[in-house]
């Protein structure tokens, strides 16, 4: 991989993996839910896994570069991640963190450490996707971007052709996912948008279990005006085990000759300590 990729892939890992919140919205018209359908293809809310630890390629393009690279995956739901883009020795090259409304970034190849705000907006100006990075970050986990309620009267369930559609809404967003039936025997796609459209498009690809649940080891993401692709593939995965806090936490690093600066563009970003 090129230099010039190798720092897109760096930007990339650090929108994809931020946090934000939302408020109320209305799924596009479609046809109504056919009775007697059920969206047992979903995680139960309270069976969804709160961790993941995993090991991943990461694959993406765009007009800015493309490339791919190992990362070591650590999600704790619903808005810690660290995210490790190993070298081909296995080393570490870069560690992005996000806790809360922060994230951080340390390249030790590049001798580089940024802090700055988790938003939508620095998510669409790294990748052209512009979406809120909550949903990506349920994505990465192999969970749907919304939680999916069921009691919602706005929730919408239906089969049509051997594929089942479920359809709802959390604050301002929406979501629509297409399930083959049954959900392993190929990929599930999906529409996460707000009241101007589809924002990003998903699909989970090769289903394995992981415990007792299958799970998807390929996550397929794209939007955007600037055509951005982003494929993550799990080598192996691990779900609901207990994270160590400490891991997401990332200080500034001692040593001489670092470069600090802000992460993205945008007002409110916090300094280094």
């Amino acid at each position: 991989m090129t230099p010039s990729s190798h720092a897109f892939v760096r930007r990339l890992l650090a929108a994809t993996l931020l946090v934000s919140g939302s408020a109320c919205a209305t799924i596009p018209e479609t046809s109504a839910p056919r009775p007697g359908v059920s969206a047992s293809v979903l995680p139960e809310p309270e069976r969804e896994w709160a961790t993941l630890r995993g090991l991943a390629r990461l694959s993406v393009a765009g007009p800015a570069g493309s490339g791919s690279a190992s990362q070591a995956v650590l999600v704790a739901l619903p808005d810690r991640v660290r995210i490790e883009s190993l070298t081909p020795l296995g080393t570490t090259a870069a560690v992005v963190v996000v806790a809360g409304d922060e994230v951080r970034y340390h390249s030790v190849v590049n001798r580089e450490y940024a802090t700055g705000r988790a938003t939508r907006e620095t998510v669409e100006r790294l990748i052209g996707i512009p979406v809120p990075p909550g949903p990506l970050l349920r994505l990465l986990a192999g969970l749907p971007p919304l939680p999916v309620r069921l009691q919602d009267p706005r929730t919408q369930v239906s089969l049509e052709g051997g594929v089942q559609r479920v359809e709802s809404v959390e604050g301002l967003l929406w979501q629509r996912i297409h399930f083959p039936t049954p959900p392993a025997a190929g990929a599930v796609r999906g529409e996460l948008g707000d009241a101007g459209g589809p924002v990003l498009h998903f699909a989970w690809e090769a289903w394995r279990a992981v415990g007792e649940v299958m799970f998807p080891h390929t996550l397929r993401l794209a939007g955007g005006g600037r055509e951005a692709r982003l494929d993550l593939t799990y080598e192996w995965v691990r779900l609901g085990e207990a994270l160590d806090p400490s891991l997401f936490v990332l200080p500034r690093p001692k040593e001489p000759g670092l470069r600090v600066v802000e992460f993205g563009e945008g007002p409110a970003l916090r300094p280094a300590p």
